[in-house]
């Protein structure tokens, strides 16, 4: 399968010829598509992927805000090209909301219309969670809890997840792709459901630009010195450099972060669906050179 949007694939992954579900002996694997443009700044390929997510669909766009950066710059593309969209902020019912205030405010500033949409995610933990997880043999349960938020939504649903970004481990650099992340995907095929799972790997010249950028090669040259060995604490500088008016924000919150049984249905889900190969760290290099025409 593939995933991208209408007409701009950019990712194959599977578990085997034809396969859309895991057993327990399967191995998850992935495959880059070269990029088809010149590439151009990040920034000028976040707008040219907004751009064609809007060519795309006669549907009124939503973008999910959470609070955090990635989400901002989601918004900010399309704001800044001039792309009518809703913005969507999830509340977390009885739970620290922190974050939701930055995606607030912005909106606000920026006279963006978006709407609060309320969330219990313990009652949804204990009924419907459970029909999709085990429907899509899902070894992890952030799957359902974005499925759900992508199905209240409504329109054409864009995610803004924040799944660019390299670690530093073994003297090398590796991207991390998780199986699970495809399962969303799998589901939208199967429900017809129309929207953009994954912003920041929806075009291969996207995800190229960003892993190109000089400013990450600078954390390359310092992280294991810094301890920062996860690149995700440095994109924000990346993302200053085009909007320089975006605020540094720790992710104080999340519903992964502060739903008190989320671990516990995660370590479930785990037992029950797990399988051979769940992750592929990918090196860098390797992911650079399926991704560029070379």
């Amino acid at each position: 399968m593939q995933m991208g949007f209408s007409g701009q694939e950019s990712v194959q992954y599977g578990w085997g010829a034809g396969k859309t579900r895991c057993d327990r002996d399967d191995c998850y694997h992935i495959k880059y598509f070269p990029i088809e443009d010149e590439l151009m700044s990040f920034q000028a390929e976040c707008y040219k992927t907004a751009r064609r997510i809007d060519e795309s669909t006669e549907l009124n766009i939503k973008v999910l805000m959470s609070g955090g950066m990635d989400s901002e710059v989601v918004a900010r593309s399309f704001r800044d090209q001039g792309i009518p969209f809703e913005a969507i902020i999830f509340q977390f019912e009885g739970q620290d909301n922190y974050d939701i205030h930055y995606a607030i405010n912005f909106c606000k500033y920026n006279d963006i219309n978006f709407k609060l949409v309320s969330f219990d995610q313990n009652k949804f933990a204990v009924g419907q969670f459970w029909e999709m997880t085990d429907h899509l043999q899902s070894p992890q349960a952030f799957v359902a809890f974005d499925i759900e938020r992508w199905s209240r939504a409504g329109g054409y649903a864009v995610f803004g997840n924040g799944d660019v970004h390299l670690e530093y481990k073994r003297g090398g650099f590796y991207s991390t792709e998780s199986a699970s992340y495809a399962l969303p995907w799998v589901w939208q095929n199967e429900n017809s459901l129309e929207g953009c799972y994954r912003f920041f790997k929806a075009r291969s010249e996207l995800q190229l630009a960003f892993l190109s950028h000089p400013k990450l090669e600078v954390w390359k040259s310092l992280c294991h010195e810094m301890g920062f060995e996860d690149s995700r604490w440095w994109k924000q500088w990346i993302f200053k450099e085009y909007w320089p008016g975006m605020l540094t924000r720790p992710k104080r919150t999340g519903f992964e972060i502060i739903n008190k049984i989320y671990s516990d249905l995660d370590k479930i889900c785990r037992e029950k669906h797990s399988y051979n190969t769940m992750t592929v760290e990918i090196p860098v290099q390797e992911l650079q050179k399926q991704l560029s025409r070379s």
